[in-house]
């Protein structure tokens, strides 16, 4: 069940722009992955963490890259619904991480796919874009129209930086924002609650572990027949399918 304390985080960003790094300098631990540079150290899958930092309980769901065109149609419906059932009842803070010296087609497809799986405007006052470059013209990004509609805000991280900064930028943002949710989070809220209910009834410790998330993600891929599931998965799939490939061949 998710607290007041709580702080849920996603990163979401092409393969490479250092969504992994981010995840574990966030949590304060050390990245098993850090030097490893070969394709099979990409994550693939979402990945969640938790920590308890500050009086707060962060909670940071890695997910793979979003132009990921070697997972299956399968897979990619299935890392769909793992993120939304993470980052249930909804994430406080969406960050998109890059670090492009300009914006590129590429770009434009990641921000598409994104907002496919979240929301447009809806989502635009909880996405924030993390640079993890400190030499990148961010300023100049941001004014790309793209950019423009997709998130207001950004902030530069370098990967030997602290965190401390970034994160009394998302606290801010919580603030002010509470947390974003849509009919598909609260689903998967849903679905984890009947998890929970499911223990007390054995007489077991209501808390969510990584067996009900599991099982969450089966209930809710099973409802990927219906709305409002079908249209969203179904959505980002084929552009994961079709815009994807296109700007590979350019």
């Amino acid at each position: 069940m998710a607290s007041n304390n709580e702080i849920r985080i996603v990163l979401v960003g092409k393969t490479g722009a250092g969504k992994t790094t981010t995840m574990y300098k966030l949590l304060g631990k050390e990245n098993p992955e850090a030097g490893f540079k070969s394709a099979s150290s990409r994550t693939t899958e979402c990945k969640i963490e938790t920590v308890e930092k500050d009086g707060y309980r962060l909670v940071v769901v890695d997910t793979p890259g979003v132009e990921n065109t070697k997972l299956t149609e399968a897979a990619v419906k299935k890392e769909i619904v793992k993120c939304m059932t993470y980052a249930a009842p909804g994430p406080h803070v969406i960050l998109y991480v890059l670090k492009a010296k300009r914006f590129t087609t590429e770009d434009c497809t990641a921000i598409e796919i994104i907002q496919k799986m979240f929301g447009g405007k809806e989502s635009k006052n909880y996405t924030m874009a993390l640079f993890t470059r400190g030499d990148d013209p961010e300023i100049s990004i941001m004014e790309d129209k793209h950019m423009k509609a997709f998130c207001d805000q950004y902030y530069s991280f370098v990967s030997n930086g602290d965190v401390s900064e970034l994160l009394n930028k998302i606290k801010d943002m919580v603030k002010e924002n509470q947390f974003y949710t849509n009919d598909m989070f609260k689903k998967a809220q849903e679905v984890l609650e009947q998890e929970i209910k499911k223990k007390e009834v054995k007489g077991m410790t209501p808390k969510i572990a990584t067996d009900d998330l599991a099982r969450a993600v089966d209930v809710l891929l099973a409802l990927t027949i219906g709305e409002p599931w079908k249209s969203v998965v179904d959505g980002v799939v084929n552009i994961v399918a079709e815009k994807v490939g296109q700007c590979a061949t350019q």
